[in-house]
């Protein structure tokens, strides 16, 4: 982390410091996310509770290395839940954390950027979740929540 602070400091604009963030945002990422995990399983638990109807499409976005879209693929089984980020390394974690709870056929990764979800039909989605991603954007979240 020292490392990665030390390279922001030295970056030209906000543009340019992100960009280097979301280099080395997989690798710290992946630790951070597995100690959150009951976080999550917590906050599917209560989404569980709080639906009237258990959701049968789901899209997590920013979802890093998998999470939340893997505890909610286990707490609503017959759901087929979307795990999206906009960056590769994360992607591919997401990728492997499916792979690894043997989740294929109820998990897809897929490369969306959340402030433009264009590509996903209006009210196609039961339930959306966006865990640790709303910090992101150099805007703010406005543009992101606005796609919601």
């Amino acid at each position: 982390v020292a490392a990665m602070n030390k390279r922001m400091r030295g970056c030209s604009s906000n543009a340019t410091a992100m960009n280097s963030l979301m280099q080395e945002l997989p690798s710290i990422y992946k630790i951070a996310a597995m100690q959150i995990t009951p976080m999550w399983k917590h906050m599917a638990e209560h989404a569980s509770v709080k639906l009237k109807l258990a959701p049968t499409t789901i899209l997590d976005l920013a979802c890093g290395p998998g999470e939340p879209a893997c505890t909610l693929a286990k707490t609503f089984p017959n759901a087929s839940v979307t795990a999206s980020d906009f960056t590769d390394g994360m992607l591919a974690q997401a990728q492997e954390r499916v792979a690894e709870n043997g989740l294929g056929d109820q998990v897809t990764v897929a490369k969306l950027d959340f402030n433009d979800l264009s590509s996903i039909a209006s009210e196609s989605i039961d339930l959306v979740t966006c865990s640790l991603g709303l910090h992101i954007p150099v805007d703010g979240p406005s543009q992101a929540l606005s796609e919601i």
